[in-house]
């Protein structure tokens, strides 16, 4: 190769270079957004998680923690009610994302067979719906969804101030549903005269909805007595 041609090459070469450049940097770019989606207040990422917790409460406990609460009115189900459907991690799991709908009016009143007041229900979509990657209202439907999947088990009989294993209260969902493992129920209990059974939480897959082993910092939720008492439905 003679020496005119070759400084011709490298001319050529020398004015491709910018343009590689600037599409490097774009991708770049692009590849950033796409990898960091709106973060929330705690430094999760709105729809990053590995499975769901339903989360379901004592009413009779919450009434005796707070005795002007919505729960204290609130009735259905043999005492339990839906706190909400947690994504969850196995640290930091998502809450108060930034990115939000509005709730209509309609939606708001379609979980009040589930849910304990219309301010519970826009807590639960602040909280943890807009951490879903879900519109309000398939984020409410999968809510009930995975819990009309979940068998609630009568309390009654032994919701009376007596001493109960923790164990039972498992036992009791699991009865009702066989299929059910241990490790996908969580029993926490509320420390107030005495151990008092405050929520079960359900675990299940994200993506197809089935039992999911709880793990992560959901577990530190996990009632650290081997008794507790369950609150009577007044």
């Amino acid at each position: 190769m003679n020496a005119q041609s070759a400084s011709c090459r490298l001319i050529r070469y020398a004015g491709v270079f910018p343009w590689l450049l600037a599409v490097a940097i774009l991708l770049t770019a692009s590849n950033s957004t796409i990898a960091n989606p709106p973060q929330d207040a705690r430094g999760g990422a709105q729809g990053a998680y590995d499975y769901f917790a339903l989360a379901l409460a004592w009413a009779p406990t919450l009434c005796l923690e707070s005795p002007g609460s919505e729960e204290c009115s609130w009735r259905h189900h043999g005492g339990f009610v839906v706190e909400g459907l947690w994504p969850q991690k196995d640290f930091d799991s998502p809450v108060n994302c930034t990115l939000q709908r509005p709730l209509t009016d309609a939606l708001i009143n379609s979980m009040l067979d589930l849910m304990a007041s219309p301010a519970r229900v826009t807590q639960e979509w602040l909280r943890h719906g807009t951490c879903s990657g879900l519109e309000p209202a398939a984020y409410f439907a999968l809510m009930r969804k995975v819990y009309e999947s979940v068998a609630l088990p009568d309390l009654s009989s032994i919701a009376n101030d007596t001493s109960q294993s923790t164990q039972t209260i498992t036992n009791a969902f699991r009865h009702l549903d066989h299929g059910l493992p241990p490790q996908a129920v969580i029993v926490s209990c509320s420390m107030l005269d005495a151990p008092r059974l405050r929520e079960v939480f359900i675990c299940v897959d994200a993506r197809y909805l089935g039992s999911f082993y709880c793990k992560g910092e959901l577990l530190r939720r996990t009632c650290k007595s081997l008794t507790l008492l369950v609150s009577p439905i007044r």
